[in-house]
């Protein structure tokens, strides 16, 4: 009997091992399937280990003085603004990314409180539509960085 209870044990934990390598080379091969399994399991957003793809925790923010400083109208880059511009900390200024089918520029900068984190805050035109946006988790791809310099 103590020699069937040890081969099921070592049977389980090769089988644990096997599905472990399995899911790190699915996730590093598809990312969008590994993002919706690493949900289920974290309510946190996941890390990807490729370069060019993050889990982020998306917001949404308009040019209200109370979501923005005095100058509700103008990024930190300097410029206005408009559709396709988004507030991080984790990239420089410049970080052109793809979020579904649209492209984003990195032109504005979050509270300090989210440096160290991997968050987006997406420019929209009126309060009404970044409050319904809310706060959810997406998958980004990086497309372009600026070089340091």
């Amino acid at each position: 009997m103590e020699l069937a209870k040890t081969n099921t044990h070592n049977f389980s934990v090769q089988l644990l091992g096997a599905f472990t390598i399995i899911a790190v080379a699915a996730m590093n091969a598809y990312p969008l399937p590994a993002l919706a399994f690493a949900q289920v399991l974290s309510p946190r957003p996941a890390y990807f280990p490729q370069e060019n793809f993050f889990a982020v925790t998306a917001t949404a923010y308009s040019s209200t003085p109370e979501q923005t400083d005095s100058s509700p109208f103008i990024t930190a880059s300097g410029s206005h603004v408009r559709h396709g511009i988004i507030a991080a900390n984790f990239l420089p200024l410049g970080t052109k990314i793809r979020l579904g089918k649209e492209i984003y520029t990195v032109e504005d900068r979050m509270s300090k409180r989210y440096n160290g984190e991997y968050r987006i805050d997406i420019w929209m035109a009126s309060l009404d539509a970044a409050q319904n946006f809310g706060s959810r988790t997406l998958l980004i791809e990086v497309i372009t960085a600026p070089s340091e310099r």
